[in-house]
């Protein structure tokens, strides 16, 4: 798991409030698009999602440091 620093760098974090049967689309597209356009932007470090259980949560968050 990438750790927060506080050196130079800045950290994000997003949060998603969505139905838990639409998780796993908002996941895949999340991936997709780190993967293609946010991994090669100058500065990026590491992205990671986290989503609450499906059944309990509607919460996901995205950070990357």
């Amino acid at each position: 798991m990438p750790q927060i620093s506080n050196g130079d760098l800045a950290t994000v974090i997003v949060s998603f409030f969505v139905n838990p049967e639409n998780q796993r689309s908002l996941i895949d597209a999340i991936q997709k698009n780190t993967e293609e356009v946010i991994k090669k932007k100058d500065g990026f470090v590491s992205a990671s999602i986290h989503r609450s259980f499906p059944l309990i949560g509607r919460i996901m968050v995205i950070y990357c440091p």
